[in-house]
């Protein structure tokens, strides 16, 4: 959840299937959207989501260190 940025690289939907319809609808017809949102979310994947990076993560949380690459919030991409 936390590596979902919502309609950047994916959508988040409402606990209901209304929600979820009316996001799966705007997908399917909207190939580019699709399309760029999947862009966006391989290129989120292959910069912070790396196994390196989530192994320094836990290493970070133990040792007390900050040296994992940690999403800023803000999308460059």
């Amino acid at each position: 959840k936390s590596n979902i940025k919502d309609k950047i690289n994916g959508i988040f939907c409402q606990d209901n299937q209304n929600s979820l319809e009316e996001a799966l609808v705007k997908m399917c017809n909207s190939i580019e959207l699709a399309r760029e949102m999947g862009k966006k979310a391989y290129e989120y994947y292959g910069e912070y989501c790396t196994i390196e990076n989530m192994v320094q993560g836990f290493r970070d949380a133990i040792e007390g260190t900050k040296l994992a690459k940690v999403d800023t919030g803000i999308y460059e991409g």
